[in-house]
């Protein structure tokens, strides 16, 4: 036996970063190794999302993708329009700069979904604001900071996020839902009893202090095929009473941990699950903070009308409420816990039990072998396949290039049908290893997409 040998390498273009503060986690997917978060710059005027990919298992370059996450936000006058919610106490009709912008997400983890064809993590975007001959952005002490899931796209590299929780009109327009105006119809939604706008709040960090929040958020994210989970600590009752909303004392010290679900790789999401020591039983005399899914989500059943899923969850039990690391709380240790819950999902292709007598298609589609070298036969079969459908099979790259495009197939049976890629593009000519990705079309609307990896 010999010991492994390990070594490292660094990404130039995180060498070159200077006064950059970058938020990131890894993940890995086959060959593809990315990083991915958001970076500030030391002035606070650059806020950015941003990925390295690289599709060679980390060997060579990364290529960088960035987009800037600042987003302006209208400021709301008060009933009878004599003061903006932002603004000096002794100038109220002059307004503070306000905008939304991503904030206390640094404690995340990064998946690659769909196939390896999208990037993935949770975290969160509040409302900031800029004082009039005061340079820097600031961010409120209330409850205005509203968890977000965010994407990259690997075929098109385009980014995007979806209104976890709180959710707009339209949550996943890639404009950050608006806390004071959920229709999004440009008028503030109600005031309170003094003629002042009203928001939803909310406080997905599980400690209640703003100086505390850069150090003490927690966003983690986990999957299983088409299933999503997102989790993170969540202090939003615990806050209210810091704030000084007695209604909530019974919060004074209890935490909540959040959990949400995808069924459709999150393309909608669920109103959160939240567990703590004043509601669920099990938890009863906890302080929940931390909290960590496992990796995947396990299968329970898996059929229509009947889908569950089991989430493992690791969390610190502290034996006293706030973070001694931080100066807030005893040190007197905690302890590390584990859970597990039995989460029913929807129905992932959205049929409801009393539609499921109606017949669907059923298509299905594989290529064998899968890594090939150096060529490999895809298959796919459609039960209700009608003989005067356009049907196409179209091959693209990592980048999203369409490579080539298969339009006749000859057949193994009634609904069955096959083609062979040699590796080579429309013109012969052989393409590189790598993944590539196959689309099913029947006339002209994708049905299927699988992906295949070009070993040499």
């Amino acid at each position: 036996l010999s010991l492994a040998e390990w070594n490292y390498r660094t990404i130039e273009q995180m060498n070159a970063w200077n006064n950059i503060l970058a938020f990131k986690s890894c993940a890995v997917f086959d060959n593809i190794v990315v990083y991915a978060g958001y970076l500030i710059d030391i002035d606070n005027t650059i806020k950015d999302v941003f990925v390295f990919v690289n599709e060679n298992y980390g060997e060579g370059p990364f290529e960088y993708y960035s987009e800037s996450y600042l987003f302006d936000q209208w400021n709301p006058l008060n009933e009878d329009g004599t003061a903006y919610l932002y603004s000096d106490e002794t100038t109220p009709l002059i307004p503070y700069i306000v905008r939304q912008e991503i904030w206390h997400s640094s404690h995340m983890n990064v998946i690659i979904k769909e196939y390896g064809t999208k990037i993935s993590w949770s975290g969160a975007m509040g409302i900031t604001f800029e004082v009039e001959n005061s340079p820097g952005y600031y961010y409120p002490t209330w409850c205005q900071i509203y968890p977000k899931e965010f994407v990259f796209d690997l075929i098109t590299h385009e980014f995007s996020f979806y209104d976890l929780y709180v959710e707009g009109a339209n949550p996943n327009d890639n404009i950050p839902m608006v806390p004071w105006d959920l229709d999004e119809d440009g008028f503030v939604d109600s005031f309170d009893e003094n003629g002042d706008p009203e928001w939803v709040y909310n406080w997905p960090i599980y400690y209640p202090d703003g100086n505390e929040a850069f150090h003490e958020n927690n966003f983690k994210i986990t999957q299983n095929e088409n299933w999503l989970v997102s989790v993170w600590s969540d202090g939003t009752k615990v806050k209210r009473f810091y704030d000084g909303n007695n209604a909530f004392a019974a919060w004074e010290d209890t935490p909540e941990i959040a959990i949400i679900i995808s069924a459709d790789n999150g393309e909608t999401w669920s109103q959160p699950i939240l567990l703590n020591a004043n509601e669920t039983p099990e938890l009863a005399d906890q302080i929940p903070c931390y909290v960590c899914p496992g990796d995947v989500i396990e299968i329970i059943s898996n059929t229509p009308g009947n889908y569950h899923g089991k989430i493992h969850l690791f969390y610190l039990d502290d034996n006293d409420f706030g973070s001694y690391i931080q100066g807030n709380g005893l040190n007197n240790g905690g302890i590390l816990t584990y859970a597990a819950l039995d989460i029913e999902f929807p129905d992932a292709w959205g049929v409801s039990i009393e539609n499921e007598e109606v017949p669907q298609p059923q298509i299905t589609m594989f290529n064998y072998p899968n890594p090939f070298n150096p060529e490999t036969t895809i298959q796919f079969s459609n039960e209700q396949n009608q003989q005067n459908e356009q049907i196409k099979i179209e091959i693209y790259n990592i980048k999203g290039q369409k490579v080539k495009t298969f339009n006749s197939f000859p057949n193994r049976g009634l609904g069955t049908s096959e083609v062979v890629w040699d590796g080579t593009d429309e013109n012969s000519h052989p393409v590189s290893s790598g993944i590539y990705f196959y689309q099913l079309r029947i006339d002209g609307n994708s049905k299927a997409i699988n992906k295949m990896i070009l070993m040499k």
